[in-house]
């Protein structure tokens, strides 16, 4: 996995959540909060197995309109994570990646490294 693949994951760590599956009435994840809690307690234990854990993406999910409505579609974002132990964790947020806060995600760390073509960009 690349490193905007893995800031990405980052991103997914500090601002998502352990996800069961998608809810069509409440249009939003199912939060699992213990399995969050634990996973991001391994991540810092154990560590992640980048080979088999699946890049951050973005997909649609209908969600309820009303009775008499069509439903709607959002976007929402979701991955696999695995530990170094084998446990896998599948995250969500519920709602796209709005590339204007993962920038000011990414900016606010700052061990980073900002470079272009090997010039420092910041």
């Amino acid at each position: 996995m690349n490193k905007s693949e893995k800031i990405a994951w980052l991103y997914m760590i500090e601002e998502g959540d352990v996800v069961s599956k998608w809810s069509y009435y409440a249009g939003a994840w199912d939060i699992l909060p213990d399995e969050s809690d634990e996973c991001r307690e391994g991540i810092k234990t154990i560590g992640i197995n980048w080979s088999k854990s699946s890049p951050v993406t973005g997909d649609n999910e209908s969600v309820f309109a009303g009775t008499f409505h069509d439903s709607d579609t959002v976007s929402v974002t979701s991955g696999k994570l695995v530990l170094n132990d084998g446990r896998k964790f599948k995250w969500g947020i519920s709602e796209a990646l709005d590339l204007t806060k993962v920038m000011l995600f990414v900016l606010s760390k700052s061990d980073i490294d900002l470079t272009y073509d090997g010039v420092e960009i910041t």
